[in-house]
């Protein structure tokens, strides 16, 4: 019926989806049904070949293969389900009839029709959409196409299923390639199977075996077609694989004698628009691997076998798109790769890959437009991958550019900066300078001012001084200066050229000293002494360069001496200089103020006091009001900066000598006193206008600045910092001066500083302090550190801080500071509270740097008796003990114990309050930090209680706390809050482990203070009631205040009996409050645990072992069990532990019990018992006793046993205690074991926990140290243990298999290869080999007190085992790799074990092995005999 019903729709010329229907219904499937199969297995070739009788399979397939032959069938072939149905017939079609039937209707002629008539009509559907796209909004009210099924019900044709037609399409028609492609492979389990299976796969490659150019053209489709249906693949499975069938049938193509060229023809295009498209997110991976494989084979690999092709198969490519260039040499590069353990490509690959680069760069330059970024991409890809080009090349390509590209000439300097120094390049170079200078005049030089000197410039420097010709480069320097200035011609350009940029100076401070000779530097000084007359400028500029170069070299010291204020400033060379070289001259004079001996420095002050050039000029300075103004003619120019800078460098160079250099201290002193006073001048206008909001300036504060003119802001940044970073010494002559001045500056920067803090949460519309925040904070900090000072001369650096080892500085800046502890004073804040940054700056002070009168001051600021003065402000004022920073400075300040006056513990509790009071997050950690404060003050009082301050701090603080319990335990509402119960706790606590010395004392009777005690533990009992009934009943939060009680009745000690009544209400609400925040539950536990109702000891040492404080709890509930146990009970808690079938050592909570329960045990063996006569045994035999050599031997067998790597970490800790601690309960056959378990987690046998490598090294390393004795006799175990931990060292081969390889397998934790041993491990095991064959006299001695040395016995008894660990070391070499830095780690080890060696074991060793372990045995014995042999070996 199906068969007739498809012959009457096929003759109605009914639509083809209803004959495709009606066709699968003949075979006995839905056609849906068929579909969803195929897009399910599209990786299953046989999972349908099923059918026993195939004869309705092999009709349908002639016949839709006739459809899809057809001239007409346009339709059929564009239609997916059509070759969903050709896919799913091929499956249950044996496959010699189904090659014949597709060999006969040429499938591959079918697809490659389909496939062009799907390009045509994605090319429609581009240009429809780009046309579409220029009148969007005439679209929105389009209607959707409908279309009526033969049944009536209305299809409507959605522009959704539209957009995934062809994704559809490419994806049938790769399921029917798909199961073509995998039908050509063989696969059988028999014999039999075999055969047939192989000619079915021959069959099956005659249907997608056809000519080169055929495959190529279908390749080419597909590949083009791919690339259009990417955006729209949606979520089909198979497109990771759409490419694989495809490059087979390219693969299967008959032979050809221009398989290539045809591939270039049809392929390449669309392969590379594929390849380019590869950063698209949705890019499959193997589509970029399979396009590469295609291009190296087809392109690039024939190239290299003939290279008359490569203009043939690439020039076409690049003109179609110049993207394609450095797409085909990354694949070139990557295709020619060094294998092996080569370094370096051949010769011929270099000159293949150099060869491609010029035809790609020939072919980019026959066209239109600029290409640098595409040769800059060649050209990198060149650097990454350390290929050497042709320098002609790279000529050609500088030439070519003429010196425009930047990005492209510091490629090439990257690449080879040869280019320009050797042969031709000299030329270049001439034009690469030339062209710096003129770009340096030109109106974009800002913008590329940067790129230029970093990338082109400074690299280039650093090339010269490589080739030993930094000499060179300074003349080139020189030459271009002068350029520069001629093409200026006294224009006036305010921004600095490439050749004043500070980077060159820079990197001339890091390339002089180790490039040039002392002799060069001479030559170099002669020299620009015969220039300077006629070119001041340059010379000028390279002076500067030199005098910041000259480090404390002595030889470059004694060359360079004075000679560059000789040259700069004898025969009137200064007055020449143009205004904009003029700053310059200064730094010549300052800069050599760190380097210069005394006899220069006298040489300078007396040429000042004769009133020298330039120092004529600095007597106008005495009367000046302001260094911005120094110099009226310029706008805020550099001079003023630098003379100020000379005169601080000349004063500080003076008087850090052993003896001061009065000839130069006499005429700076009074130079610098009138700058100086200037300056603080400049600081209160500019104080002033901040708080007039005026602009300063928007640069940025720092070094590294382009222009000759600065703005206000910066030029104040720049002067204060040269004051109080760079030469913070000048401070002291200012302060013993102008005291009032100097304080009233220090005020302003202060205030300054603290208005940009941005804790003081300040906000500025100054645009200079929101480009620079912290310009005048770090000023601020980095002078409180010592500041910058780096004045290099013949006296040894002091550590000294300048400021604060001067006494009356140092009180200057801490007054400052404490002057303003809150913003109030501050009028460039609009803001209350306390100033942050005056405890930031406090802060970073020691308590030694604090002067001592200001601790007591400062412990008793940020207080509210301090503050209470403000009341309008007291709310924000009381936030003190709410800031971490001010707890934190006070407990520094009592690190010292000292009782200061004014100083009374009610104020703790005052304090205690407020934070009470204060509802805020992590409240806690305020606590804690009042909480040690109090401490450490109640501390500072009792160890001077012979004190009168002392003795009233004490008794007024037990008064305090007679009358708040009192009033709590009058009227509930005065109840005590969880910070007044901390201080009473410490102040309680404190006094108890002092009760004697204060009853002694007469200061507080020991009766008295028991009572206040009780009291007060009654009080919060009765209080810990109250708050537990209220947090069950209204879930109230309260977990602050029970914490607080429990840990005051904690330290202060409680009754059992007292919390009998509680032990419910508490374990119900820590099961109801669980772990919230501080640890609420366990903390609970702990409590109730250690002082509550004695319950089973195991159980109460059950918890959580997943915080600190968990762990914590765990230790301290053990102390608490076992601190009332002898040793027999302790043993007997140890074994219920372990348990009865050892599942304690699996639970870590157990083990961390059990290893301080074994801390705590006394370290003595049980005597044996004596042996009985056979007629007194008894039938049964007694049980062993448990002791700590039982518990060892325990642990020792559970550590081979472990599953988790903490659990292994603390079992191996545990054991290497014991070793060191134990020593008498440690048996024979303890450390048998111990070695062991070692052996066995090196083995194959061991469990998969990872890293456990150094824990076993540590081990062993005990059992050396601690166990040696018991190693004598037994050395083939401490043999095989190291040859386990060497083995770990090794990595297998990659053609090594279990088979093949006689060294063992590793541990199945080595597998990975990210846990490959590194060169700690490698240390860790030459340590363990140096304990044995060259261990210390006292670690094999011990009390022995023989005449013969027992260290020269332990070599002698060593070396008969250790040779087989290096014959081990020599086979893994052979058949194993390791790391370098392993091996490199280990050759100490390895010389260890010669030097045990005689000559005789030399030669046992040498026999063993067979001729390769001995070559490598006799190479490292070489080795040893060079560089470590023995004297008198």
């Amino acid at each position: 019926m199906a068969q007739e019903q498809l012959a009457l729709l096929e003759k109605q010329a009914a639509p083809f989806e209803d004959q495709l229907v009606e066709a699968a219904k003949f075979i006995g499937l839905g056609l849906n049904k068929i579909c969803d199969i195929e897009q399910t297995e599209f990786g299953h070739s046989e999972g349908a070949r099923h059918v026993i009788y195939h004869g309705r399979e092999e009709w349908l397939l002639r016949w839709l293969l006739k459809r899809l032959q057809a001239p007409s069938g346009e339709i059929p072939r564009k239609t997916p389900s059509s070759w969903r149905l050709l896919s799913h017939l091929l499956r249950n079609i044996p496959l010699p009839n189904a090659a014949r039937i597709l060999v006969e209707r040429k499938l591959l002629s079918i697809i490659r029709q389909t496939l062009e008539e799907a390009q045509k009509s994605a090319s429609k559907d581009v240009q429809t959409r780009s046309t579409s796209e220029s009148s969007a909004t005439e679209q929105e009210t389009v209607k959707t196409s409908k279309k009526r099924k033969r049944s009536g019900e209305l299809v409507t044709k959605s522009n959704a299923a539209g957009s995934t037609a062809l994704p559809n399409l490419l994806d049938a028609i790769f399921s029917v390639l798909n199961c073509i492609v995998q039908s050509t492979k063989a696969t059988s389990s028999s014999l039999d199977q075999e055969r047939s299976s192989a000619v079915s796969a021959e069959y099956m490659k005659t249907v997608i075996r056809t000519t080169a150019e055929e495959a190529a053209t279908i390749l080419g489709l597909w590949l083009s077609l791919c690339h259009a249906a990417l955006p729209q693949v949606g979520g089909l499975a198979s497109v990771e694989f759409w490419l694989d069938p495809l490059v087979e049938v390219w693969d299967s193509h008959s032979v050809d004698d221009t398989p290539h060229l045809h591939f270039s023809l049809h392929v390449t295009r669309s392969l590379l628009d594929l390849l380019r498209s590869s950063k698209v997110d949705n890019f499959p991976a193997s589509w970029r691997r399979l396009s590469e494989i295609l291009v190296a084979r087809n392109i690039l690999l024939p190239i290299r076998a003939d290279q008359s092709l490569i203009e043939i198969l690439t020039k076409a490519s690049v003109l179609q798109n110049t993207d394609n260039a450095p797409l085909l040499f990354d694949i070139a590069i990557r295709a020619v790769q060094p294998t092996g353990s080569a370094r370096r490509r051949k010769t011929p690959d270099e000159k293949f890959l150099q060869s491609v680069y010029k035809t790609l760069k020939s072919s980019m330059s026959g066209l239109k437009g600029n290409h640098g970024g595409q040769i800059r991409a060649m050209l990198r890809l060149a650097i990454d991958h350390r290929l050497d080009m042709d320098l002609a090349v790279l000529r050609e390509i500088s030439s070519e550019f003429a010196m425009a590209d930047w990005h492209i000439l510091a490629t090439i300097i990257e690449l080879d900066a040869n280019v320009f120094l050797l042969g031709e390049g000299i030329i270049l170079l001439d034009q690469l300078l030339e062209a710096i200078t003129k770009a340096s005049l030109s109106q974009t030089w800002s913008n590329i001012q940067e790129n230029v000197v970093s990338t082109v410039l400074v690299p280039l420097m650093r090339a010269f001084a490589q080739a030993r010709d930094l000499s060179g480069f300074i003349r080139h320097w020189f030459q271009q200066l002068s350029l520069y200035e001629t093409l200026r011609n006294d224009a006036k350009v305010d921004i600095l050229s490439a050749w004043e940029d500070e980077a060159l100076q820079n990197e001339l401070q890091k390339l002089m000293e180790p490039s040039l000779t002392v002799s060069q530097i001479t030559k170099i000084l002669d020299w620009l002494s015969e220039e300077v007359a006629e070119h001041p400028d340059p010379v000028c500029v390279i002076l500067e360069a030199i005098a910041g170069s000259v480090s404390q070299e002595e030889q470059v010291v004694d060359a360079v001496n004075s000679r560059l204020y000789d040259i700069m400033f004898d025969n009137n060379a200064a007055d020449k200089l143009n205004s904009r070289y003029r700053w310059r001259s200064w730094r010549i004079l300052s800069r050599p103020m760190s380097w210069f001996e005394i006899d220069d420095l006298k040489k300078i002050g007396a040429l000042w006091e004769d009133q020298a050039t330039p120092f004529a000029a600095l007597s106008s300075l005495s009367s000046s009001e302001s260094i911005l103004r120094i110099k009226p003619k310029e706008k805020r120019g550099l001079e003023s900066l630098e003379i100020f800078r000379f005169t601080c460098s000349a004063w500080t160079a003076a008087t850090k000598q052993r003896r001061s250099v009065q000839s130069l201290q006499s005429p700076a002193k009074a130079i610098i006193l009138s700058l100086l006073r200037a300056l603080a001048k400049d600081v209160s206008q500019l104080f002033t206008d901040l708080q007039e909001n005026k602009e300063l300036s928007d640069e940025l504060c720092d070094s590294k600045q382009n222009s000759l003119f600065r703005g206000k802001g910066w030029m104040m940044w720049a002067l204060i910092r040269c004051l109080f970073v760079e030469h913070p010494n000048v401070l002291t002559i200012f302060l013993s001066s102008e005291e009032q001045i100097f304080a009233e500056m220090l005020e302003q920067i202060f205030l300054i500083a603290s208005a940009t803090f941005s804790d003081n949460e300040s906000a500025h519309s100054s645009r200079f302090f929101q480009k620079n925040p912290a310009a005048f904070q770090e000023i601020w900090r980095l002078a409180l550190r010592g500041g910058a000072s780096t004045l290099r001369t013949n006296v040894p650096e002091s550590v000294d801080n300048p400021i604060l080892s001067h006494t009356p500085l140092t009180k200057q800046f801490v007054t400052t500071i404490l002057s303003h502890k809150t913003n109030l004073s501050n009028p460039l804040i609009k803001s209350t509270g306390i100033n942050a940054f005056a405890i930031r700056s406090l802060n970073d002070l020691t308590v030694d740097e604090i002067p001592k009168e200001f601790r007591g001051q400062i412990l008793s600021s940020w207080s509210i008796a301090d503050q209470a003065a403000d009341l309008d402000n007291l709310p924000s004022l009381e936030s003190g003990v709410l800031n971490n920073s001010v707890l934190f400075l006070k407990r520094k300040i009592l690190c010292r114990p000292k009782l200061y006056e004014s100083m009374r513990f009610r104020d703790f509790f005052d304090l205690a309050d407020n934070l009470a009071e204060a509802r805020r997050p992590k409240i806690s950690d305020n606590l804690a930090s009042l909480k040690d404060l109090a401490r450490l003050t109640f501390i500072s009082a009792l160890q001077t209680m012979d004190q009168p301050r002392s003795i009233t701090y004490i008794t007024d603080a037990i008064k305090k706390i007679q009358k708040i319990i009192n009033k709590a335990g009058e009227k509930k509402k005065h109840k005590m809050n969880f910070a007044v119960i901390n201080m009473i706790e410490v102040v309680l606590s404190e006094c108890l482990g002092k009760a004697t010395a204060l009853n002694d004392s007469d200061i507080i009777q020991r009766n008295d203070l028991e009572i206040v005690t009780v009291l007060f533990k009654s009080t919060i009992l009765s209080q810990l009631e109250d708050v537990i009934h209220k947090f069950r009943r209204d879930n109230t939060n309260d977990s602050l205040h029970i914490l607080c009680i429990i840990d005051a009745l904690a330290t202060l000690g409680v009754d059992e009996s007292r919390l009998a009544g509680l032990e419910d209400a508490l374990a119900a609400l820590v099961d109801s409050a669980g772990n919230m925040d501080n640890q609420f539950g366990e903390r609970l536990k702990t409590f109730m645990v250690i002082h509550g109702a004695k319950t089973d000891s195991s159980t109460r040492l059950k918890g959580s072992v997943t915080t600190l404080y968990a762990r914590q709890s765990i230790i301290a509930r053990t102390n608490a069990v076992i601190s009332k146990m002898d040793n027999d009970e302790k043993l007997a808690l140890l074994e219920e532990l372990f348990g009865e079938d050892l599942s304690g050592l699996v639970q870590l909570d157990q083990l961390l019990a059990a290893r301080h329960i074994i801390i705590s045990i006394e370290d003595t063996r049980k005597p044996k018992q004596e042996t009985r006569h056979l007629d007194d045994s008894d039938e049964e035999d007694e049980k062993e006793s448990f002791d700590l050599t039982v518990a060892y031997t325990i642990l020792a067998l559970q550590l081979r046993r472990c599953t988790d790597v903490v659990q292994f970490n603390v079992i191996s800790e545990t054991l290497m205690l014991m070793l060191e601690t134990k020593r008498q309960s440690i048996s024979q056959y303890n450390i048998d074991a111990t070695l062991g378990s070692i052996t066995t987690l090196c083995s194959p046998n061991s469990p998969n926990i990872y890293p456990i490598y150094t824990h076993l090294c540590w081990l062993m390393q005990s059992v050396l140290t601690h166990q040696r004795l018991k190693l004598k006799g037994h050395s083939h175990l401490t043999q095989q243990t190291l040859q386990s931990l060497l083995r770990c060292l090794f990595t297998p081969l990659s053609h090594n298999t279990s088979k093949t390889n006689t060294f063992g397998l590793p541990p199945p934790w080595l597998v990975p290869t990210s846990h490959q041993l590194k060169a700690a491990h490698g240390e860790a095991f030459t340590r363990l080999v140096l304990s044995i064959c060259d261990p210390t006299v006292s670690a094999v001695q011990g009390n022995s007190n023989t005449l013969t040395s027992e260290k020269d016995k332990a070599k002698r008894i060593a070396a008969q085992y250790m040779k087989f660990v290096l014959e081990a070391y020599v086979r893994g070499q052979l058949e194993m790799k390791m790391l370098p830095e392993v091996r490199e780690k280990m050759i100490p080890g390895l010389y260890a074990i010669l030097n045990c060696f005689t000559e005789e074991i030399r030669d046992a060793v040498s026999a063993e092995l067979d001729s390769s372990g001995r070559a490598v045995f006799m190479r490292l014995y070489a080795d040893w005999r060079k560089f470590e042999k023995p004297r008198g070996y």
